[in-house]
């Protein structure tokens, strides 16, 4: 059976990974930092004093570069070094300025890292900036997308103009994203030229209209068919020495998977009522499906798409996988909203075992909506610090925390809960992720314009709660366009979800009976009797029958033993 790491190992392993991320960031020395004790400790959920002292050590052993000063910054050696082609002449550095100077990006650009690929003889040869690059940004490119990454590298590099590949894996699996890395990699190999085109093509948006769907895919001719009065450029040309990528292609009738054969084949294709004009294109076709080959894909098909690179859902990824996505998503809003975020631990389990059908899409949505419901609060109560909780939680996710009191003991069996503490997530710090998102309008900032807006008019708070909670659920169309305000889960509700009303009982029982048992004062025990009646009172009002017939059981029981039921 595996160990787990230990703290100073996670702590060396974590700062050679985001040392060598800062670094392929970095075009000038001016850019080239470090990472302070306080922020490496809220990344990793350890103790300050705990980080601080593991670094120095680290440092003694020669593993990590140390630049004294306010904060005081660490770096891995290696990854300097791996990075600048050169050893360094020491590890300690009285300022920043001092370690900047010697790195020579000049040099740098000069000596990049090489590699010649021995698939089959070539007449170009292949260059990449990082062997690993852009792979490494992808969470889990070395363990559970370990194979899908070899086979998307080996798609782009075989000669001479690459594999056709078909991406299969649930929604939300991450099929978009691969293929958008693997044109990176096309171009940071130089198997495409830098100004490639790469086209996406959503074959459901046609679904119903294979006539359509072909126009839009190769193009025609005017007179084609009734309604084209003019001549169509298909993407098919438009994604000429590119790459086109199909998604859904499941959604794409047999004979547009039929059209496509001569374009493998042959590099060839025609336009809708141009037949007798062969055209030639050379595209690398990435394709991707939610179904299993053979279902909706035709043999034939298939057998021209030599390269299946298979994605896992969510389900089968490793819970340290999945909390490195959630921590990126809440940096990633953090970001957004130009405001450090303050998540509580609750929130970060509940995020790791919960039922996520929508597999990492649906995780980063999710993460979206309640930082938008948090950020409400935030600008409407105009609270000094923003912190995600549980009440931020719509009222559908309610059923998540029964889930989480189930699996609780098997997080505690497969997951080093000792890092799973209250984390803040400043908007000074980097995100690297494998893609730009694409610009989009900042809702966060929208929020608030509309927020000034209400407060001069004078509004109500609860009016402009309401109004910014009917925008949220527009935005995020939590209920798959159904127009309704989100409802939240109260405070208590989820305390009573997480922690079962029977132990709040026991609790309150055994508190109020030590007191008399030890003849503590009148008004303690009085206190504690308030207490256990006014729990007994919510559990009715939130129709926790059960709870309610098992303190009257639990009061009969003691006192028709004259006090002495142990509640041990």
């Amino acid at each position: 059976m595996s160990r787990y790491p230990t703290r100073k190992e996670r702590i060396m392993s974590f700062i050679t990974e985001q040392s060598r991320l800062m670094l392929q960031k970095s075009e000038t020395p001016e850019n080239v930092a470090g990472f302070n004790a306080s922020w490496i400790s809220l990344q990793l959920g350890f103790s300050r004093d705990n980080v601080s002292r593991d670094l120095n050590q680290l440092h003694r052993d020669k593993q990590l570069i140390k630049v004294h000063g306010k904060p005081v910054l660490f770096l891995a050696e290696q990854s300097v070094e791996d990075f600048i082609g050169k050893s360094l002449p020491k590890l300690s550095f009285n300022c920043l300025n001092e370690l900047q100077s010697i790195l020579n990006f000049n040099k740098l650009l000069q000596s990049t890292t090489t590699m010649k690929i021995d698939v089959l003889p070539v007449k170009s040869k292949i260059i990449v900036k990082n062997n690993d690059s852009p792979f490494i940004h992808l969470i889990g490119y070395d363990r559970s997308l370990k194979t899908a990454v070899k086979q998307a590298k080996a798609a782009i590099l075989y000669p001479p103009n690459g594999l056709h590949s078909l991406i299969i894996g649930p929604t939300g699996g991450g099929k978009t994203t691969l293929a958008k890395v693997m044109y990176i990699y096309a171009k940071q190999t130089q198997r495409l030229k830098e100004n490639a085109p790469y086209i996406i093509f959503n074959c459901a948006d046609y679904a119903g209209n294979p006539q359509l769907l072909l126009s839009h895919l190769f193009g025609h001719k005017k007179g084609a068919f009734t309604g084209a009065t003019d001549n169509h450029t298909g993407l098919v040309e438009k994604a000429n020495h590119g790459i086109l990528f199909l998604d859904e292609v499941h959604r794409l009738p047999p004979e547009g998977q039929e059209m496509l054969f001569s374009l493998i084949d042959r590099g060839e294709y025609y336009q809708l009522g141009d037949a007798d004009n062969i055209r030639k294109a050379e595209v690398l076709i990435i394709a991707a499906t939610t179904e299993k080959p053979g279902t909706a894909v035709l043999q034939t098909f298939l057998r021209r798409i030599p390269n299946l690179i298979e994605l896992p859902d969510l389900e089968n990824r490793s819970l340290d996988e999945r909390y490195s996505l959630i921590k990126l998503f809440f940096q990633k809003e953090a970001k957004n909203m130009d405001i450090e975020i303050h998540v509580s631990a609750e929130i970060i389990k509940l995020f790791l075992i919960y039922d996520c059908p929508g597999n990492v899409g649906q995780l980063e949505n999710d993460i979206k909506l309640i930082c938008a419901n948090a950020f409400v609060n935030f600008i409407t109560e105009k609270h000094a610090q923003l912190h995600v909780k549980l009440s931020h939680l719509p009222a559908q996710y309610l059923k998540s925390f029964d889930i989480l009191a189930r699996k609780r003991s098997n997080l505690n069996t497969s997951f080093d809960t000792t890092q799973l503490k209250d984390i803040s997530f400043s908007p000074e710090q980097p995100v690297y992720t494998p893609t730009e998102d694409p610009p989009q309008m900042n809702f966060y900032q929208l929020m608030i314009n509309n927020s000034r807006k209400y407060f001069a008019d004078n509004l109500s708070l609860n009016t402009i709660k309401e109004i910014f909670n009917n925008q949220i659920t527009e935005y995020f169309d939590v209920y798959s366009g159904k127009k309704q305000p989100a409802s939240h889960v109260s405070d208590e509700m989820a305390f009573l979800k997480i922690i079962s009303p029977y132990i709040i009982l026991l609790f309150l029982f055994k508190s109020l009976f030590f007191s008399l048992f030890h003849k503590q004062k009148s008004y303690q025990c009085g206190f504690i009797l308030h207490l256990l009646l006014g729990f007994a009172g919510f559990c009715v009002q939130q129709r926790e029958r059960r709870c309610f017939l098992f303190l009257k059981g639990r009061l009969f029981a003691h006192f028709s033993c004259g006090g002495t039921t142990s509640y041990v």
